[in-house]
């Protein structure tokens, strides 16, 4: 029984020590990890966002995949209860800031066309529209959709240029 107990401790503790060394802060956000981590902020975008947006403080950084592999870093930031996200490419250039928009700010081109395309389907809830600011000052509207009959819970996101037409989805 000792011995047993001799071979069983070191064993544990060795996988004790493993998984405990395996976190997900050790993520960079440029990684294949989608996280929410900051303690991997780049400088560039550190730089960036405290040159841009004066205090605003950065609450989580993951890559995510916007539409059809278009991977992106997005940085959530805040100031108070103001609260924006920064979109980067992999190689740290601002692409645009999305910001949370009421469906009824759409512009009525993509209302309309969203009706059209995506009938039977409705916003999935209050934060999933956003207007999407690009640094050129363009703008495109991004809208998370549920199906909303015929059973099933199947979701879409849609990403619309202003006028109306869908730039990319996916499901």
């Amino acid at each position: 029984m000792k011995k047993l107990f001799v071979q069983i401790i070191p064993t544990l503790f060795s996988l004790v020590l493993i998984f405990a060394s395996c976190s997900k802060d050790d993520t960079s956000p440029s990684g294949d990890d989608s996280n929410t981590s900051t303690t991997n902020v780049s400088a560039g975008i550190k730089s960036y966002v405290s040159q841009n947006y004066a205090g605003y403080s950065i609450y989580e950084v993951e890559k995510e995949d916007w539409c059809k592999d278009q991977y992106t870093i997005k940085v959530g930031i805040q100031k108070g209860s103001q609260e924006l996200h920064l979109i980067f490419d992999l190689n740290e250039k601002f692409v645009f800031k999305a910001i949370r928009i009421a469906e009824g700010q759409l512009p009525a081109a993509v209302s309309s066309n969203m009706s059209k395309l995506f009938a039977g389907y409705e916003v999935k809830d209050d934060n999933d529209v956003e207007e999407l600011q690009y640094a050129d000052g363009s703008k495109r509207y991004y809208v998370r959709l549920r199906k909303s009959s015929g059973g099933g819970g199947s979701d879409v996101r849609v990403m619309f240029q202003a006028n109306g037409s869908v730039f990319c989805q996916r499901n």
